[in-house]
């Protein structure tokens, strides 16, 4: 297990053995020069991670690097998210850990699989991926053996995510979503499912069983959605009645690749 915290990550302390361990990638790889110049950019000149830049997280640790090219007159920034299991706080048993890395091992091998020549005409839907690897499946049964590295293009200057959307910007996600489902559907059944929301990883934490009372919930916070249709406060429960239903006719007919938690923080927005 990782180290317990009662606070983490704290804000006022930065943490100097991570800085350092930046630079080491998985499966013996190195963050260097020469990595760059091979992944990015030949004509890369220099580059740098700034300390103030670091984020640590619940889930991953996310820093930019800096490069200059050319003259060095121009200085480029990139994205990269890392998740090394021994880095981050503890979870509650070995079983939420496992779950945890076959979660970020399906990001990283999907942004492998847009980097494929046969899936560019759905690139445009994702930040651009330069580099996306991980330790090898196997040692997945032990998380804390396990480490995984995503670099893409820096968003920041040009795109917000906000919680909430206009309708026009709701409509231009479900295009959006249409678009990937439609590229992958039914290209290959065998693939295990995946996504937080399957029947089964739902029933463990009893939100099937306890879906009326959290619907009822839920429309005491927004009771302009209760207001559209009389039939709107019964969701719940007809949920929890055809919940197994509803998964066997998806399992059945529904083959494709999914976001996995498509809510409106995770879209990103152009400015």
């Amino acid at each position: 297990m990782s180290r317990p915290t009662d606070r983490y990550p704290d804000p006022g302390v930065f943490d100097e053995t991570l800085y350092r361990n930046l630079t080491s990638l998985p499966n013996g790889v190195t963050l260097d020069l020469q990595f760059l110049q091979k992944i990015i950019n030949p004509e890369i000149k220099n580059w740098r991670i700034p300390k103030e830049t670091v984020l640590r997280g619940m889930q991953a640790n996310m820093f930019i690097i800096e490069v200059d090219s050319g003259d060095s007159s121009v200085t480029s920034r990139y994205m990269a998210k890392r998740i090394n299991p021994k880095e981050l706080p503890d979870k509650a048993s070995k079983e939420i850990w496992q779950e945890f890395v076959q979660s970020v091992r399906k990001e990283t091998d999907f942004y492998k699989e847009v980097m494929k020549a046969e899936n560019q005409n759905i690139r445009c839907l994702f930040p651009k991926v330069y580099y996306s690897d991980g330790t090898p499946k196997e040692l997945d049964s032990e998380p804390q053996e396990t480490s995984f590295i995503l670099i893409m293009e820096d968003l920041t200057e040009n795109y917000y995510q906000t919680p909430m959307m206009s309708r026009e910007q709701a409509e231009s996600v479900m295009q959006s979503l249409a678009r990937l489902h439609a590229h992958f559907w039914n290209q290959d059944r065998s693939q295990e499912r995946g996504g937080f929301w399957v029947l089964e990883r739902r029933l463990k934490r009893n939100e099937i069983e306890n879906a009326e009372e959290t619907w009822k919930r839920f429309l005491e916070r927004f009771p302009e959605v209760d207001a559209l249709d009389p039939n709107i406060k019964n969701i719940g429960k007809r949920i929890r009645e055809r919940a197994r239903d509803l998964d066997n006719e998806v399992e059945q007919g529904a083959c494709t690749i999914i976001h996995g938690d498509a809510k409106a923080r995770r879209a990103i927005k152009f400015c």
